[in-house]
């Protein structure tokens, strides 16, 4: 996996050569960013505080992938401050959990088990479908938009929305199998 710090201007540069409107970006910070380059897959979970994507970057503000993301595991952040996260492609992950403040981007769809959302001061736009098993939003947190088609199987939660998080942390599943 090739990877690279941005400059804001670079990355802005990016967005606009992969057609990615300004409204999607223009409330990110104007500070550093890590580029992953290419079509990524991630064995475990992908967590958004620390170095996810094991480039020992510094203190950079977020994650532009150009291509595509899968994550074996899950994708989560756990508390204010997680990076933002950008993908120039589709998401793919096992189930996303967003809590306290997430900036997550997409250009094209989201696929995972369960989307769950938690907390209203938040940045997630889907330029694509958000396809998942089950979909599970509390305290007023609903993604700022989904440009395509909004599909949930219809999962079983196996508990509810409080007791998520532990399970996440666990590495316990939270649907119920079909």
């Amino acid at each position: 996996m090739q990877t690279r710090e941005l400059t804001w201007d670079e990355a802005v540069q990016l967005f606009e050569r992969r057609g990615l409107p300004e409204s999607s970006y223009e409330n990110l910070y104007d500070e550093e960013y890590l580029l992953v380059s290419g079509d990524t897959h991630l064995a475990g979970d992908l967590r958004l505080n620390g170095d996810p994507f094991g480039a020992g970057a510094g203190a950079v503000t977020g994650y532009i992938v150009d291509g595509s993301l899968t994550v074996d595991g899950n994708l989560y952040d756990e508390d204010d401050g997680a990076a933002a996260l950008v993908v120039l492609g589709t998401l793919r992950a096992r189930d996303v959990f967003l809590w306290c403040d997430p900036k997550l981007i997409v250009q094209g769809n989201v696929e995972v088990g369960l989307f769950a959302g938690e907390m209203t001061d938040k940045l997630v736009m889907i330029h694509g479908d958000l396809r998942a098993g089950a979909i599970a939003y509390d305290a007023e947190f609903e993604p700022d938009l989904v440009e395509g088609e909004t599909i949930s199987g219809g999962a079983e939660l196996l508990v509810g929305f409080a007791a998520l998080r532990e399970r996440v942390h666990a590495g316990r599943p939270v649907l119920r199998p079909a």
